[in-house]
C-alpha cells in the first residue's frame, strides 16, 4: 500500500510525497526476505524520484547501492548514467555505458545508451567517437525498429501478442529480452505457469463433477491471465516502439550537432589544429574478443568500468 501511494504521488508529480512513501516502503520491508523484491523496486523508484526533483547527489548515491545481482541491474546502470552526467562525472557514466552497450546486452533495447554516450562525447568535443557510436546505434537498432513497426501492423489485440510470445514466432528477440526484464510481466508469467501446473495435476485425479468444476475454474483463470499478459505485451511494445522512434530522431539530431561542433572547434582554433583533438580514443580496441568468450568482458567486472578521458574542447 505504501509503495502504491508512492506511485500515485509520482504520477501527480508530488515528488516530496513520493519520496516519503518509497522511503517508508523500504523501512517496512527491512529485514523481511519475502519483501526483498518490493524493497528493490522501492529503492529504484526513490532514486528516480530524487533525480526528477533535482536531488542529483542523492540519486547517484541510491543507484550506487544496488548490486549486480539485482533484477534491475541493466536498467540501473543506464538510468544512473543520467544523474552522473548532470554532476559532471563522465568517467563513471561512460563506464556504466561501456557495460550497457557491450555485446552481451546488444539485443536488450538499450538504444538510449547510445544517445547518452554520444551526448557525453559531444560535451567532451570527441566528434569522431560520436560518429562511431551513432553508426553503431543505426546498425543495431534500424533492423529492430523495422521489425517492431512490422509487428505493430501484423499483430492486433492481446491474444495475438500472447500467442506470438508463447510460440516464439512473431516478436523480435530484442523486445522479448526487454519484456522479460519487466517485473509485472514476469509476475504474470509465473502465475500462468502455476495455473497450468495445477491443471496438469488434475488430470490424474479422476473425472467426477467436482474435478470438472475445478478444471473449468482454472481454465477461466488461464484465459483471463493470457489476455492480461497479452495486453501488457502490447502496451510494452507500443511504448518501446515510440521510444525507439524518438531515440532515432535524437541520433539524427546528434549527427547534425557533430558538424556544428566541428565547425565551432575549427573556428576556435583559427583553423585545423596540428594534431586532431579527436584522436584521443575512449573506445576498446577492435582486436579484443568480447565476453562471454575470452577477453575483455568478464561477468564479475560488468558494471565496474570507469573511463579516464580528457576533454578535447578548446578552453
Amino acid at each position: 500500500s505504501l509503495f502504491l501511494l508512492g506511485v500515485i504521488a509520482t504520477r501527480q508529480k508530488n515528488y516530496r510525497e513520493a519520496e516519503f512513501y518509497f522511503s517508508k516502503t523500504m523501512d517496512a520491508c527491512h529485514g523481511k526476505r519475502e519483501f526483498n523484491a518490493l524493497s528493490e523496486l522501492a529503492r529504484l523508484n526513490l532514486a528516480r524520484t530524487n533525480y526528477a526533483s533535482g536531488k542529483l547527489e542523492q540519486s547517484v548515491e541510491l543507484y550506487s547501492q544496488f548490486s549486480s545481482g539485482s533484477p534491475h541491474w541493466i536498467t540501473i546502470l543506464l538510468e544512473a548514467s543520467w544523474p552522473l552526467l548532470r554532476v559532471n562525472d563522465t568517467t563513471v557514466s561512460l563506464g556504466n555505458l561501456h557495460t550497457v552497450l557491450s555485446p552481451f546486452y546488444r539485443e536488450d533495447l538499450v538504444g538510449e545508451g547510445y544517445v547518452l554516450r554520444s551526448t557525453i562525447l559531444f560535451s567532451l568535443c570527441k566528434y569522431e567517437e560520436m560518429r562511431q557510436t551513432l553508426a553503431q546505434f543505426f546498425e543495431v537498432y534500424d533492423p529492430i525498429l523495422q521489425a517492431m513497426q512490422k509487428e505493430n501492423s501484423s499483430l492486433s489485440g492481446d491474444e495475438s501478442f500472447f500467442n506470438a510470445f508463447r510460440s516464439g514466432r512473431g516478436l523480435n528477440r530484442a523486445f522479448i529480452n526487454y519484456a522479460k526484464r519487466d517485473v509485472g510481466f514476469t509476475r504474470g508469467l509465473k502465475v500462468m505457469t502455476m495455473l497450468e501446473e495445477e491443471k496438469r495435476k488434475l488430470v490424474g485425479m479422476g473425472r467426477n463433477d467436482q474435478i470438472r468444476r475445478i478444471a473449468g475454474i482454472i481454465d477461466e483463470a488461464i484465459n483471463a491471465k493470457s489476455k492480461e499478459i497479452g495486453d501488457d505485451l502490447q502496451k510494452l511494445h507500443q511504448r518501446k516502439l515510440r521510444e525507439l522512434r524518438e531515440q532515432r530522431e535524437q541520433a539524427n539530431y546528434l549527427r547534425v550537432e557533430i558538424v556544428t561542433g566541428e565547425k565551432q572547434l575549427i573556428e576556435a582554433q583559427k583553423g585545423l589544429p596540428a594534431k586532431r583533438v579527436v584522436d584521443v580514443d575512449t573506445d576498446v580496441s577492435t582486436s579484443y574478443h568480447f565476453w562471454p568468450f575470452n577477453g575483455e568482458y568478464w561477468e564479475d567486472e560488468l558494471g565496474a568500468y570507469v573511463y579516464t578521458s580528457e576533454s578535447a574542447c578548446v578552453n
